[in-house]
């Protein structure tokens, strides 16, 4: 039978249900998504997990995959940050060394230039005199019993201040022999 004679002929309404169910059944396999096949007619088993599931098991996995490599990236800045920290404390240790050393060094050089322009000044300010009166007014000096011997002085410090150059009697010995005995004699005497 044909609708007003132009156009394709209808299927009997009991047909037009079926096709309809089945129509539904296919549309609610799409959208629900399932492990399982529907029939469609003329195209045999079609599959239900292709839906919106699917979709929804890849968008997760990029995400959790973006999640990832957003992690190691933190870990691998954090690592440079740290690495370039010690860096810098190294480098502050060793100037602030350098520079403790470059002050010590400093003042060692300003204690001997010190010590230098002292010596210079006494130097400078003490009168010329001889070879003993310099270590006698040192604190130096160190007498001697044979200055007077034909050796001289054994230190070799003939200072003017300790050691009398007068000319040495060639006997002392008897002559206070002779005066002790002399007032032996007067108190025996008496």
């Amino acid at each position: 039978r044909r609708d007003g004679g132009i156009g394709f002929a209808r299927a009997p309404a009991c047909c037009q249900g079926a096709a309809a169910r089945e129509a539904g059944q296919a549309d609610a396999g799409a959208a629900g998504g399932g492990g399982r096949g529907s029939r469609v007619p003329g195209d045999g088993w079609v599959a239900r997990g292709g839906g919106a599931a699917g979709g929804g098991r890849a968008s997760s996995q990029s995400v959790t995959d973006g999640a990832r490599q957003s992690s190691r990236g933190a870990c691998a800045s954090k690592g440079q940050d740290e690495q370039q920290q010690q860096e810098q404390q190294q480098q502050q240790q060793m100037q602030q060394e350098q520079e403790q050393r470059n002050r010590e060094e400093q003042q060692e050089r300003e204690e001997r230039e010190e010590e230098v322009t002292e010596e210079a000044q006494a130097a400078n300010a003490q009168p010329l005199l001889s070879k003993g009166s310099v270590y006698h007014a040192s604190g130096r000096c160190q007498p001697c019993c044979l200055v007077h011997s034909p050796a001289g002085c054994k230190f070799d410090k003939r200072c003017k201040f300790c050691h009398h150059a007068h000319r040495r009697k060639d006997h002392p010995r008897a002559s206070k022999d002779k005066r002790q005995r002399q007032r032996q004699i007067m108190e025996e005497a008496q």
